[in-house]
């Protein structure tokens, strides 16, 4: 035997030892040191969802590579939720946010007494000068130092309000990081949430995909990441009674022909066209959850004033905290510029009511009795069952510190996947690849007798080196996994047959075995090398290109490719030379 033999002899005794090792903990479905620290987090987290039972690896498998392959959405279960995202309100709050710059930057430029506002859901902004000689000064310092906005003509109150709109390439990007903020903001509640493998991604323009495999409550789940978490603390303007904003709500619905579960949004610009309410305020609702019929329940509305005096990009960190009843409350520490501003604001307005506003909620409104200088608030969480009231007040400080999602989202598709179907489909997809392999490796055996077994025994290694490799990639396995590695099988026979055919062809021209094997694999290989080469560039444009089920089917089917390739060109080959070079054998059955 020659030197080359026994080194892809010895490379392939290498390679089988290394896939049966990464494959030790995927057979025996160990929980690994992530696994156990996820579980673990679920059961410090209560109300985050049922952790399944502890499955710890037995001493011995410690000394293997703690890789396996994890199962997908579709055959563990969970959920798979498309959220659209209302990127114009990400606009709005940047809008919002732009107002106090723009003040300060004309005052610099010697512009006072300027008025700013920004119209009732829009992203512009109507600059109102003191005086006409002001305008020039205020339009060159929005050219010079200001041009994410640009200016766009006269609105708003009268002919002297200048309205500036984003400059269109600003608003590409900002539409771009709402989503990407998104993304990163779910991925963070997930991870606080103790999901293993959750695949977030953004999908189109406006859209983003949340598969959550795995999940036992996918209800609760489903509420997490449907929650943008923006908090904003709000004054209360008691400049009109409660009994009489009541009636004006009731009146402005009427006039303006709204149903009655109108969204904020809609009774407010009913309220501002009728003149109503001031100008610098808003009408939201304290609601509560009615489980009769499964929606929020409009229950006392609020006057607040339009700007929010806090935001949550200053809240360091949340948490559960009991009252002296053992009623649990969401408890927020403030950061230290937060922390100033809560103390000047309730300092200034002892006696009023403050709201906090989660989501455009009103969770509540309590009166400033003095100046609270220890940048902490709280959330109070309403009655209820205990258990129900833990679990929410856990899910609210949860996605709290996981911070709030740039823009709101609802969503637009919503597919859950039981476990007892994704169980069923892995021993359906079992099933279906296990009959398929063994019908192929019987007909090889049967239609080409010896290289037939020879061709088995490649196959073989082809799966197991497969497999070994999606292990140690950690890849997620899906239907359409199962699917390529069906394709691998016929892939590798396919490379089989070729060799053999030709094996045959050498035969009959009356060449020795030996002489007949090389010419085989010489003249075999170019074909299999085009055909599987064409299946790999494929499987790259599916790669790039597709999403979820496209995406595990090409990994698969790419990986494939690469051990077809060896087996079928290394390994039956080392096969076929030992049993013709190392055994003497004069004649083979093809």
């Amino acid at each position: 035997m020659s030197g080359s033999w026994w080194f892809r002899l010895g490379l392939t005794a290498f390679f089988t030892l290394l896939a049966c090792a990464l494959l030790v903990w995927t057979v025996g479905g160990w929980d690994t040191e992530t696994d156990l620290a996820l579980k673990q987090k679920v059961r410090t987290t209560e109300g985050a969802g049922t952790a399944r039972a502890d499955d710890p690896p037995p001493r011995w498998a410690t000394f293997f590579p703690e890789s396996k392959i994890k199962l997908g959405l579709d055959l563990q279960g969970g959920i798979d939720v498309v959220l659209d995202v209302d990127v114009d309100k990400a606009l709005e709050t940047q809008a919002q946010r732009a107002i106090k710059s723009v003040e300060q930057g004309i005052e610099r430029a010697g512009v006072t007494g300027a008025t700013i506002k920004r119209p009732l859901g829009s992203s512009d902004l109507l600059v109102t000068p003191a005086s006409a000689d002001q305008e020039e000064k205020i339009r060159g310092w929005f050219q010079e130092s200001y041009s994410i906005y640009q200016f766009a003509g006269r609105g708003g109150e009268g002919a002297a309000a200048l309205r500036f709109e984003l400059a269109p390439d600003y608003e590409e990007e900002l539409r771009t990081n709402a989503i990407q903020q998104v993304v990163e903001s779910l991925r963070n509640r997930v991870d606080l949430y103790g999901v293993s493998e959750p695949v977030i991604t953004a999908k189109g323009a406006d859209q983003v995909n949340v598969q959550l495999p795995g999940v036992d409550d996918p209800q609760r789940a489903i509420k997490l990441i449907g929650t943008t978490a923006q908090l904003e603390f709000h004054l209360v303007d008691e400049s009109i009674p409660v009994t009489r904003l009541t009636s004006l709500i009731e009146q402005a619905r009427t006039e303006a022909g709204l149903a009655e579960d109108f969204s904020d949004d809609a009774i407010n610009q009913a309220l501002h066209q009728r003149g109503l309410i001031p100008e610098e305020t808003i009408v939201l609702f304290e609601k509560q959850w009615d489980r009769a019929t499964g929606s929020l329940e409009q229950v006392q509305p609020y006057l607040l004033k339009r700007d929010a005096v806090l935001t949550g990009d200053m809240l360091e960190n949340a948490g559960v905290r009991s009252d002296q009843f053992n009623v649990p409350y969401v408890s927020m520490d403030l950061n230290s510029e937060g922390e100033q501003i809560f103390a000047d604001v309730t300092g200034a307005n002892v006696g009023k009511q403050l709201a906090i506003v989660l989501d455009n909620n009103v969770k509540s409104a309590p009166s400033i009795r003095e100046r609270i200088a220890g940048g902490s608030a709280r959330i109070d969480m309403g009655g209820g069952d205990p258990a129900s009231v833990m679990r929410e007040a856990n899910d609210l400080s949860l996605v709290l510190r996981a911070g709030a999602l740039p823009a709101p989202v609802h969503i637009a598709e919503n597919r859950a996947v039981g476990a007892t179907l994704g169980a069923d489909s892995v021993r359906a997809g079992t099933v279906a690849m296990t009959v398929g392999a063994l019908l192929v490796l019987f007909f090889m055996v049967v239609y080409y007798r010896t290289a037939g077994l020879i061709a088995d025994v490649a196959l073989a290694t082809n799966i197991l080196f497969l497999l070994a490799l999606l292990a140690a990639f950690g890849a997620t396995l899906t239907l359409p996994g199962l699917a390529g590695i069906a394709l691998t099988v016929g892939m590798a026979v396919d490379a089989n047959v070729i060799i053999n055919e030709r094996i045959r062809e050498e035969l009959r021209l009356g060449k020795s075995v030996r002489s007949a094997v090389a010419a085989g694999y010489d003249k075999a290989f170019s074909a299999i090398l085009d055909g599987n080469l064409t299946t790999l560039f494929a499987g790259v444009v599916l790669f790039s290109y597709g999403t979820g089920p496209l995406k595990g089917f090409a990994v698969t089917l790419m990986i494939g490719i690469l051990t077809t390739l060896y087996s079928a060109v290394v390994v039956s080959r080392l096969i076929f030379e030992f049993v013709v070079e190392g055994r003497g054998a004069r004649s083979i059955s093809v």
